[in-house]
């Protein structure tokens, strides 16, 4: 059985996305990255965002939410 993530959003690199989830309470753990031609798409755990409220401070972003 695996986890279920939601996708979070496009940054410009990795350390800008680990720093909007670090921002928001999510653990390293909870969160993982990708590279999709030359943007890193961040996935959060959605267990991990139930009942959470994430703040978007827009920094390092390349869309906004899906």
């Amino acid at each position: 059985m695996g986890w279920d993530f939601e996708r979070s959003g496009s940054f410009a690199n990795e350390r800008d996305a680990r720093d909007f989830a670090e921002r928001n309470g999510i653990a390293p753990s909870d969160i993982r990255t990708r590279n999709d031609g030359g943007r890193i798409e961040l996935e959060i755990r959605r267990s991990a965002i139930d009942g959470r409220r994430i703040y978007d401070r827009g920094e390092g972003r390349k869309d906004g939410w899906t």
